[in-house]
Order: structure tokens, then C-alpha cells, then sequence
């Protein structure tokens, strides 16, 4: 987060034109992933010895021609700047964590009572033994509206916030990560990653989409597969501020819920054969495997934030 920051804001959007209104889509917030960690890679077979072509005329060089300038930056791929961010996240997560879902009223909405938030009590605990939270709001002057709320809240193997946003809705949510109690300092980077935008099948019924201001973010790990990610768009996410421009994030890959990723730290590759909606469905298999890397971005934020 920026110096002084407490939090960022995220608009979440399912956008559609043939919307059905049935489930809403479900949104996952984390903090570090695995997004950037290279893969195991397959053995590769020794190369045969191919014979030399014979030269060929090159074709005449072409005259230059004038690209358009573009109008937005994409971008595909991890900065060097999240080389260590596994390590980072290692060295403040603790391994006899108990996180605890101890809030889960998102916008006042329920399903539970009392304080409008979904907060993930233990989310984190500094080397000093501070004991973080994450903390999910709806922000000052937007509506959030939901299919199921019984969806939200902690998610997987305890380390994701899930929100369900209704079709054809958005909403601006504030994420910050607070300390259980008292205040905190923390030096290091921090890190934040959303996941599992996808779309239906008929693109027309529902796609997830994101919004951020580019003020509040240092740089983006994205990849480009399943995804448009386009930096630099004019104004800010709400068109309140016209000194900032924006990040979008659009999903462009089919997904199912068997894709969805149980822990941001170990995000992979859904097969057919893992998945048995696809297995039970056989025309579906043309949209697997899933990557769920492909899926997901991760915001890097500069060093100095308190919260």
C-alpha cells in the first residue's frame, strides 16, 4: 500500500446482456500467491538432428508503415519485482495460524449480524507477534448487492475472502489488512492477489471484471491467457477523480466450479479428469485444462505501508 494507506479499493463487476440472474459470481481476494513461481516442467526428449536447408532468397524488406499510437498499455507476465514474494509471504505466515472467520455481514447483507464486513481474524502474525486480520468492506457510497450472500467469507484452505456479486451489479469493496488489536508497523512489501475471473460459456450471460486506480498500486503480475488486463484507462474507477487513470481486469475464459482455487499459494492446472462436472458432462472438456495462474493477478504495493 502506499505510505500512510490503510487500504485499497477494488470495484468488482458482472457485466452481461443476456443476464440470467441465477447465482450471481463469485469473486476470491488474497494476499500473496504462487502466480509467479515457475511450474515443474515436463521432461522434453532428446532433439533428432534435422539436415540442413538449402539457402533461400530472402523476400524483399518491406516498406516501414505507421502503427497508431495505443490508446492502453496490456500487460502479460511477472516484473522482476515479484521474484521474492514467496519468501516474503513465508517469513510472516504463521504455520500454527488459526484463521477465523469472525465477521461475515458484507454491506449488512448477512448472512450474519452484526458489524458489516467479512473479517479473517488471524489472517497473518509478525515476527513481533502481531496478529493480522483482513478485512473486507463495502466502500463509503457504493451499493453491494448479492445472489448469495451464504457464499461469502472464508473460502478453501482459510487464506481467501470469496464475494458474491450479482449479475449485472457492481460494487467497490476496501481491503486493508488491520491488526487484531492496536496498530502496526510493517516495513516489508505487500502483496494482494485476485482470482478466478472467469465467464459463462454463452460470454453473454455473465463475465467478471475488475477495477483499480493506478495510484494505488506499484506494479501488476498478470497473464494474458484467460484474461485482458489494459493499464492507463482515463480517470479513476468511479469517474469521481480525473487526475488518476485506471486498471481493468476482464475475464475472457469459460469456468466451472470445480476451477475454483482452494489456496492462492498453490494455484495449478484443473484437468477434465479432476473435474467432475466435465467428466460427467464430456461436451465441456473443449474448455479444459484451466490454468488457474491464468485466472489471476497479484498487485505489488510500495514498501512503508502501517496497514
Amino acid at each position: 500500500f502506499p505510505e500512510g494507506a490503510e487500504s485499497f479499493d477494488v470495484t468488482f463487476s458482472v457485466t452481461c446482456t443476456d443476464c440470467v440472474f441465477t447465482g450471481g459470481r463469485a469473486f476470491h481476494i488474497g494476499t500473496t500467491s504462487n502466480l509467479c513461481e515457475e511450474d515443474t516442467p515436463a521432461p522434453t526428449l532428446a532433439p533428432v538432428p534435422q539436415p540442413t536447408p538449402r539457402p533461400s532468397i530472402p523476400p524483399p524488406t518491406p516498406r516501414p508503415s505507421v502503427s497508431p499510437a495505443p490508446t492502453t498499455l496490456h500487460t502479460c507476465g511477472c516484473p522482476t519485482a515479484f521474484d521474492n514474494v514467496m519468501a516474503e509471504a513465508t517469513a510472516i505466515e504463521d504455520a500454527n495460524a488459526n484463521i477465523v472467520m469472525s465477521a461475515n455481514n458484507l454491506g449488512g447483507l448477512g448472512p450474519d449480524s452484526g458489524a458489516e464486513e467479512i473479517r479473517l481474524e488471524g489472517y497473518y502474525r509478525l515476527p513481533d507477534g502481531t496478529v493480522l486480520d483482513m478485512v473486507v468492506r463495502v466502500k463509503d457510497g457504493s451499493t453491494y448487492q448479492s445472489e448469495d450472500t451464504s457464499q461469502n467469507g472464508l473460502y478453501g484452505d482459510g487464506m481467501t475472502a470469496l464475494v458474491n456479486v450479482k449479475d449485472d451489479t457492481s460494487v467497490t469493496v476496501t481491503v486493508s489488512l488491520e491488526a487484531s488489536v492496536g496498530d502496526f508497523e510493517f516495513e516489508n512489501q505487500w502483496y494482494m492477489s485476485l482470482y478466478d475471473f472467469d465467464t459463462q460459456k454463452n460470454a453473454d450471460r455473465q463475465v467478471e471484471e475488475a477495477c483499480i486506480d493506478d495510484d494505488q498500486y506499484a506494479d501488476i503480475a498478470a497473464f494474458c491467457e484467460a484474461l485482458t488486463v489494459t493499464r492507463g484507462l482515463p480517470n479513476s474507477c468511479d469517474g469521481t477523480r480525473t487526475d488518476v487513470t485506471h486498471t481493468t481486469i476482464v475475464a475472457t475464459g469459460v469456468g466451472f466450479g470445480c476451477d475454483n482455487p482452494l489456496d492462492a499459494m498453490d494455484l495449478g492446472t484443473i484437468e477434465c479428469a479432476d473435474c467432475q462436472q466435465c467428466l460427467d458432462q464430456p461436451s465441456i472438456s473443449q474448455y479444459f485444462p484451466v490454468n488457474q495462474k491464468e485466472r489471476a493477478v497479484m498487485f505489488r504495493f510500495p514498501e512503508g505501508a502501517e496497514s
